[in-house]
């Protein structure tokens, strides 16, 4: 596949301005009008991303963001992010995402690990409640704003400029009398490198993330023109958010980006969207939560209104396990992709269609071929190094860049992800056994050996209690059942086996119910949320651990 070249995504956005300035670039729908009327979502065009990014740009510039400078972005898919995102562009400065959900112990962490000199967060609240945690600031911030309008009161912070979005943007509005063409000459250089929202110190250049944006949506956006809305669930606070914000201006077409987690039937029906980018994990609380006509009949004209009545492409970040959602999919003839981003940031990596005929569709977790300049090889220990033409500034081999992720690659080359590294080692073997739903491990001190907690597939949990015939007055009850600890026991001990030389699994404690979101276990993209998990279930943990 060949890539198309463009060297900054500031290029990119200079192009926009001078060929489509009036076409839509992106379009919100705020949380609080799901049930309302299309009229409150509100549209940027490309002239209105431009104008208003020149103005935050203008004004970091004055409060010091300079070329090497980081500046931290708490503030989640909002119209602020893209001010902000543009705006440190246009500055020189690299961007650091952050998720507005982090604790204010956690920002502060971020702020020290990033060496941030500017951080713009999303509301007053939020400022204040850092400021409550910031005693000690490090020496590298230098400011922080509030982009959010608002009367209310800042707190003071000893040598550090605290700003509302009103005095922010004045200083913008007078720096850039001064010097008009700062921010086009900065966009248009090589000096803008973006900083990825991940505690891995690692700098990825935006020629690499066109690039590799062109070579991701070849032919997933082959066919698509200015007018087919993409639909977006994924927040720009992640990773694969943040890319996946550039799409408008790598492709022209319009991004449409719900604020709730899960878009209900309303949103597609204001959007009526072309194609969806999206996990597993929304369209599972999609079907769950829409009711309107039951999923299981298999019309494809019924599917497809669900849907808006436009989609016709699916684009997966990771997996497609689900054979239910995958049948869905099929039935309203929905074209569907699936994927592997890294965790970190580096962007997409592969991208494989699933195949139409389920007879002959292989199995979930092969996840294609790397496209472009990119090479994916699989270490000794089965970790996952990713090489590119534009290799980020990383670990030092000649594999290239280590994902933490184990995989295997097939004979025809195509990657087959298996789950995490190191102590997550074990937890990856566990998803060969469908009755298990999460193990999270974690090693005792001192010692060799693992505690686990596991939870089990309640769907397949009890069609297992079906099978043999088990009698129990409820969930909790079937968990406890001997026949249940035996089998899993069985599971650890053949998860044990593959392991080999590496720590096993000395203990293990099954819960009673699974890992949710809503809980916060696990997070929106579904992966689990370990320091909250071993904190939750310390106290079980130690029962576990001193147990006979």
């Amino acid at each position: 596949m060949t890539a198309v070249f463009r060297p900054t995504i500031g290029e990119l956005l200079l192009e926009r301005i001078k060929q489509t300035p009036d076409q839509t670039a992106y379009v919100f729908l705020p949380s609080n009008s799901a049930e309302g009327s299309p009229k409150e979502s509100k549209a940027l065009s490309f002239k209105d991303v431009y104008d208003t990014s020149k103005i935050f740009s203008d004004a970091l510039f004055s409060l010091g963001v300079k070329p090497g400078h980081r500046v931290g972005l708490v503030t989640a898919g909002s119209q602020r992010w893209v001010f902000s995102y543009f705006g440190a562009l246009g500055a020189g400065a690299s961007t650091v995402s952050l998720d507005a959900r982090l604790s204010p112990q956690q920002l502060v962490q971020a702020i020290q690990e990033f060496e941030i000199h500017t951080l713009l967060t999303e509301s007053p609240r939020q400022l204040n409640e850092l400021a409550a945690n910031l005693r000690h600031p490090p020496e590298t911030l230098k400011a922080i704003v509030t982009t959010q309008n608002s009367t209310e009161a800042l707190p003071n912070i000893p040598g550090i400029e605290v700003l509302n979005c009103r005095d922010f943007l004045d200083r913008g509005e007078r720096a850039n009398e001064l010097a008009p063409g700062r921010f086009d000459s900065t966009l248009s250089s090589e000096r803008a490198i973006e900083k990825v929202s991940t505690f891995k110190s690692t700098d990825f250049s935006h020629s690499h993330l066109v690039m590799g944006l062109y070579n991701f949506y070849f032919g997933a956006f082959e066919n698509s023109n200015e007018t087919d809305v993409v639909l977006s669930t994924l927040p720009f606070s992640s990773p694969a958010g943040q890319i996946h914000a550039l799409i408008p201006f790598s492709y022209g077409v319009p991004l449409a980006l719900s604020e709730e987690a899960y878009p209900s039937r309303f949103v597609f029906e204001t959007f009526k969207p072309k194609t969806l980018i999206t996990t597993e994990s929304v369209l599972k609380k999609f079907f769950q939560n829409d009711s309107s006509e039951p999923f299981h009949i298999f019309r494809s004209t019924a599917l497809k209104k669900k849907f808006g009545g436009a989609l016709h492409k699916t684009v997966l970040l990771g997996d497609l396990s689900d054979e239910m959602i995958e049948a869905y999919l099929r039935a309203a003839k929905i074209e569907t992709y699936k994927s592997y981003f890294i965790d970190g940031g580096l962007g997409p990596i592969t991208l494989t269609k699933v195949n139409s005929d389920p007879a002959s569709n292989e199995t979930h977790s092969n996840l294609g071929k790397p496209h472009g300049d990119i090479e994916v090889r699989v270490a000794t220990d089965g970790e996952i190094w990713v090489k590119t033409g534009q290799n980020p500034k990383s670990t030092s081999s000649d594999l290239g860049f280590a994902t933490g992720d184990l995989g295997l690659l097939n004979d025809s080359g195509e990657l087959i992800y298996c789950g995490k590294k190191d102590s997550q080692f074990m937890e990856a073997f566990s998803k060969k056994f469908p009755l298990i739903d999460h193990l999270v491990s974690f090693q005792e001190e001192g010692e060799r050996g693992f505690l686990a907690l596991i939870t089990l597939n309640r769907e397949n949990l009890i069609g297992f209690a079906q099978d043999r015939q088990l009698l129990y007055s409820n969930y909790e009850a079937l968990i406890r059942n001997p026949v249940v600890f035996a089998e899993v026991r069985k599971i650890v001990d053949e998860i044990n086996t593959l392991l080999e030389g590496r720590s096993k699994i000395s203990r293990f404690l099954l819960l009673p119910h699974e890992f949710s979101i809503e809980s916060g276990e696990l997070s929106p993209l579904q992966t689990l949320n370990r320091d909250l998990i071993q904190e939750k279930y310390r106290d079980q943990l130690e029962l576990v651990k001193n147990a006979p």
